[in-house]
C-alpha cells in the first residue's frame, strides 16, 4: 500500500458522492452516520462539492439537516435508484460536468478523517484509480462448502478495502456509459474499472475508518470518537 504527494500543479475539481446510510437500525441513526461522513468531505479543502444520494423521500429532510448543519460546499440531493450501482451513477451524473475527479464514498463509514480523503484522492491523481486499504492482521483460510480448510492465501497480498474510491472523471464516465449501454451491473466500482484494464492502487487506510453495519458498530464508532476526544494519554489511564 502507497504514500502518495501530490504535484504541484492546477488544483482539479473534484466531485464526492456521497450514499446515504441506510442501516435498516434506525433512521435517525443514517441521519447522523451520513452528515458526520458530509461534514468530513466539507470540511476537505480539496473538495469542490457534494452530491448526496438518498432515498427519494428524505430529501427534504436531509436538506434540513444541512441547513443546521451550516456545510459550506456547494451540495445537491437526488434520489437513489434500484440498486447501489444505480444510484452512484445518478450521483455521478447529477455532478458538475467540470468534475475531474470523482470520490465515491458509498459505505457507512462516518469516521472517514480528511487525511484518509485526501490520501486517496492523491493517489487517483497519480495513477487514475485508487482505494483506502488496510493489510489484514489476522490468518485468512479457504474453506469449502463444509468448513474444511483447502488452503491459506499469502497474507501479505491480501488487503481489506476501505471509502472512499478515488477515479480520474474520464475513466469513470467511460466505464459507467459502456456499463449502462451493455446493461452490466457490477458488485463495485473497482470490479467495474478493472474490467476495463484499468490498474487500482491501494492506498494506506486507517483503522478508524470503520464500516457501521450494526450496533455494535455504533458502540465502537463512539469508543473512537471518546479516544479521539481525550487523547492517547487519558486513553491508557482507562484500559
Amino acid at each position: 500500500m502507497l504514500g502518495f504527494a501530490r504535484k504541484k500543479t492546477q488544483a482539479p475539481f473534484v466531485s464526492a458522492i456521497i450514499i446515504a446510510a441506510d442501516l435498516g437500525l434506525d433512521e435517525i441513526y443514517d441521519f447522523q452516520i451520513t452528515m458526520r461522513t458530509v461534514s468530513s468531505y466539507d470540511n476537505c479543502r480539496s473538495i469542490d462539492e457534494i452530491v448526496m444520494v438518498c432515498p427519494q423521500r428524505q430529501i427534504a429532510q436531509y436538506y434540513d439537516i444541512l441547513r443546521e448543519h451550516e456545510i459550506i460546499r456547494a451540495v445537491s440531493i437526488i434520489g437513489g435508484g434500484g440498486n447501489r450501482q444505480e444510484s452512484v451513477f445518478r450521483g455521478v451524473k447529477a455532478a458538475d460536468s467540470r468534475a475531474d475527479y470523482f470520490l465515491i464514498h458509498d459505505e457507512p463509514r462516518p469516521l472517514i478523517s480528511i487525511d484518509d480523503i485526501e490520501r486517496c484522492l492523491d493517489g487517483a491523481i497519480e495513477y487514475g484509480a485508487a482505494t483506502l486499504g488496510l493489510a489484514l492482521s489476522d490468518t485468512v483460510k479457504i474453506c469449502d462448502k463444509t468448513g474444511v480448510i483447502l488452503s491459506t492465501p499469502n497474507r501479505a497480498e491480501l488487503v481489506t478495502l476501505q471509502a472512499p474510491r478515488a477515479f480520474r472523471g474520464e475513466i469513470y464516465r467511460a466505464a459507467m456509459n459502456k456499463a449502462i449501454s451493455q446493461g452490466l451491473i457490477y458488485e463495485s466500482d473497482c470490479h467495474m474499472i478493472r474490467r476495463e484494464g484499468i490498474k487500482i492502487f491501494v492506498c494506506r487506510g486507517s483503522t478508524h475508518n470503520i464500516k457501521i453495519t450494526c450496533e455494535a458498530d455504533l458502540a465502537l464508532a463512539q469508543a473512537i470518537l471518546q479516544f479521539r476526544e481525550e487523547g492517547i494519554d487519558q486513553w491508557q489511564t482507562c484500559v
